[in-house]
């Protein structure tokens, strides 16, 4: 695999995913530190009881080389959380999600209902999660625009406080790809070129998440193809409206 560099904590026991590199600071915590992936549900009932804080669960080594699979998207959301925070502070001059520095707290390895098919953005509280995948439709959800889209959701929060319902719903979504799009053109691997594809290193059997270019040649599982003009509105409940 690549060899990559990355900031951490480190203590006399060893290495921690912790980047106090900048103002804000990046906490990458592991909910499948035995392995065994858990509930975001659960985790957050534990860090609203003060059972855990972030520095809790943080993705650990014993001397700083995360070179085991199972931490591969551990590293990935660390380093590329890392890149949307200078991204919104170098290229649209934005001191984190809520301009004043707040920290980022990450979870990895996470579930909704038993599938790690998913990210999350909690809100304004900067708290973030990220799935595994399920191995046969998505890999994990851990890529560059994937963590950019769910970090712009925590900046609207902030500011345009669209929700996650109907056109306004929508409309959050939107901003959210747009901003995971303008973060890899930025900070990603292919500097400068335009792709207009979101999750396409997530999805296997799909072109992927979304395709900005060309709608519709995405299906969603909700109302087909996806919708390029109002005259396609849906105007069903599933996914909040169709908010995706």
């Amino acid at each position: 695999g690549n060899v990559v560099e990355m900031e951490a904590l480190t203590d006399a026991r060893g290495y921690y995913l912790e980047d106090r590199s900048r103002q804000a600071v990046i906490f990458t915590n592991t909910l499948a530190p035995d392995g065994v992936q858990r509930e975001a549900s659960l985790w957050l009932q534990y860090l609203q009881l003060g059972l855990v804080n972030e520095e809790s669960l943080l993705t650990f080594s014993p001397d700083g080389y995360y070179i085991d699979q199972t931490v591969a998207s551990d590293v990935a959301a660390h380093r590329n959380m890392a890149k949307v925070l200078d991204f919104w502070a170098n290229t649209m001059g934005r001191a984190s999600y809520d301009d004043r520095n707040g920290s980022v707290l990450e979870a990895v390895h996470a579930l909704w209902d038993g599938t790690g098919t998913n990210a999350v953005s909690y809100g304004s509280s900067g708290i973030l999660a990220f799935g595994d995948g399920d191995g046969q439709n998505m890999r994990s959800v851990t890529s560059l625009d994937v963590a950019a889209h769910e970090f712009a959701h925590t900046v609207v929060a902030h500011t345009a406080r669209l929700g996650n319902r109907g056109v306004p719903g929508a409309l959050n979504e939107h901003v959210a790809d747009a901003f995971g799009l303008f973060t890899e053109r930025r900070m990603g691997n292919e500097f400068g070129q335009w792709n207009f594809l979101m999750g396409e290193e997530v999805m296997i059997r799909r072109l992927a998440l979304r395709n900005m270019e060309d709608p519709q040649s995405v299906q969603n599982g909700v109302t087909g193809n996806d919708p390029d003009h109002m005259s396609l509105f849906y105007g069903g409940t599933a996914d909040g409206g169709g908010v995706h």
